[in-house]
């Protein structure tokens, strides 16, 4: 599967939503993003469910449209680890994280939101199915600025470990 393309299927169900909550999407990737084996649904769970995440706190940030209601989605190829990972970055300049939740944030049924947001799995779920391919996920944040996840997949001569055929 190609990065790019899961973004593609991720944007085109998730538009309406950010069209919605006015936000201002920012797409970065890398041309040279190596082609790698995935379960690419799976994959398409993850983005959407940080995109979905990242929605969410802008809202509670900024309620209506404002020029600073920003999502950016950036991956790139960093090939000075060994073995090569593709990095992807989802940045929302939402409510951030406080400094003592970021550590429990992929704890399961650990949740921010209310009762009527979110169950607290999404981001455990995130970190399995990551995990399962080999690959580590984080989180950044500045509460009032930003929060950023990071995630990292290795490419083993161009093509993960594990996954179905590409």
């Amino acid at each position: 599967a190609s990065f790019q393309d899961i973004v593609d299927v991720v944007l085109s169900l998730s538009q309406k939503r950010l069209e919605k909550s006015h936000v201002d999407l920012v797409v970065d990737l890398a041309r040279d993003l190596p082609r790698f084996r995935c379960r690419s649904e799976q994959l398409q769970q993850v983005l959407m469910n940080l995109v979905i995440n990242a929605v969410h706190a802008l809202d509670d940030r900024y309620p209506d449209a404002s020029p600073n209601k920003r999502l950016r989605i950036e991956a790139g190829h960093d090939a000075t680890k060994q073995p090569s990972v593709i990095r992807v970055i989802v940045e929302d300049c939402g409510k951030g994280i406080p400094h003592a939740d970021l550590e429990r944030i992929f704890e399961p049924f650990y949740t921010t939101k209310g009762r009527d947001v979110g169950t607290g799995l999404g981001l455990s779920v995130s970190e399995g199915i990551v995990r399962s391919h080999g690959g580590s996920i984080w989180a950044e944040s500045i509460p009032g600025e930003f929060t950023r996840i990071v995630i990292e997949l290795p490419v083993a001569d161009g093509m993960l470990e594990t996954g179905e055929p590409v």
